[in-house]
């Protein structure tokens, strides 16, 4: 589904819908507070969930709703295998679910606080409210790598990072023709990142976001084969738009990454996890609300995630036999 922009609500909507926002609970707050903030939704789908989200979340159990709302933030990208040039493919062999925006502060938060003290990296982290909904920036590989384990989630690999960004059909660029100001890139001269998912109409048409800018990503392994430099791929807010993949001289590839030491902490340098769809399905679903007030918002966010995802929401159903699941598969499939 194409990722598009739904503008900016008219202001009774927005009175309206800030006053639902003091309904949910923390956990969805932020998240619900950045998309009204920006104006902006990654699809009609999404939106309909989000606003399910708000009407339903009164009476909402926060355990379940904490769950709920950890699987909204995932998009699903469906297995595939892409060729970009002779001899270079690109694939997720399995579905996955992926990060729909990279991974906040307010994510990392309860990680960092198990590390040990580190003046380098508390900058590069940065503290308060307004910081929450911004990118973690400021961890080397390892500590990204970890980061990710703490939430029972992986960094993308450089490949399927790569087949995330250029889509099935291997376009250049994540929302198909280039335009200006998809993306927070140094074009627009900010100098610095901003909350996740701001630049709605720079979505990839299956729902992941700031793939061209705001922080580059610590991707697991290289398609090249190297082994003493990482990658972290797409750009940031520092560097100037460019494609996901182009033909260079002589035919030769060439792939939107920085390549770094991996012990690099750098304020450009972030991550985006993700973890095999099945799996993940079912390790949230003993913590999903089963039905009651959540059971439109378990429809809608199936219907977000697509018609591909119900063969997987079926098999993982097969193995926790699980009312939420029925639920997604059943949105899946409408």
């Amino acid at each position: 589904m194409r990722a598009v922009a739904l503008g900016r609500p008219c202001a009774s909507r927005v009175a309206y819908l800030s006053c639902l926002l003091d309904r949910l609970p923390p956990a969805a707050r932020s998240f619900a507070a950045g998309c009204l903030a920006a104006g902006t939704f990654a699809a009609p789908t999404f939106a309909a969930a989000l606003l399910a989200c708000l009407a339903s979340c009164g009476d909402a159990p926060e355990e379940d709703d904490a769950a709920l709302v950890e699987l909204e933030r995932f998009a699903f990208v469906p297995a595939a295998s892409v060729r970009l040039a002779p001899g270079v493919v690109v694939q997720n062999a399995r579905p996955l679910l992926v990060e729909r925006f990279e991974t906040t502060r307010e994510q990392a938060a309860a990680f960092l606080a198990t590390l040990p003290e580190d003046a380098v990296r508390s900058r590069l982290s940065g503290e308060g409210d307004g910081a929450r909904s911004l990118p973690q920036c400021g961890l080397d590989l390892a500590e990204a790598r970890q980061l990710c384990a703490s939430r029972g989630l992986r960094l993308l690999t450089a490949s399927e990072w790569l087949r995330c960004a250029v889509g099935r059909g291997g376009s250049a660029w994540p929302f198909g023709a280039r335009w200006e100001s998809v993306a927070n890139t140094a074009e627009l001269r900010l100098s610095r990142a901003t909350p996740v998912g701001s630049f709605g109409q720079g979505a990839s048409p299956e729902g992941v976001h700031d793939l061209v800018g705001n922080a580059a990503e610590w991707v697991d392994g290289t398609l090249d084969g190297g082994e003493s430099l990482a990658w972290a791929m797409g750009g940031s807010w520092a560097s100037l738009q460019r494609p996901m993949v182009r033909l260079g001289d002589g035919g030769a590839l060439e792939v939107a990454r920085v390549e770094l030491d991996p012990r690099t902490r750098d304020e450009t340098v972030g991550l985006r996890a993700c973890a095999d769809a099945e799996e993940l399905f079912v390790r949230l679903a003993p913590r999903l609300p089963r039905g009651g007030w959540a059971a439109p918002r378990l429809r809608a966010l199936g219907r977000s995630v697509g018609p591909e995802a119900k063969d997987v929401l079926v098999r993982a159903r097969e193995r926790v036999d699980n009312a939420a699941l029925r639920l997604l598969a059943e949105g899946a499939g409408s």
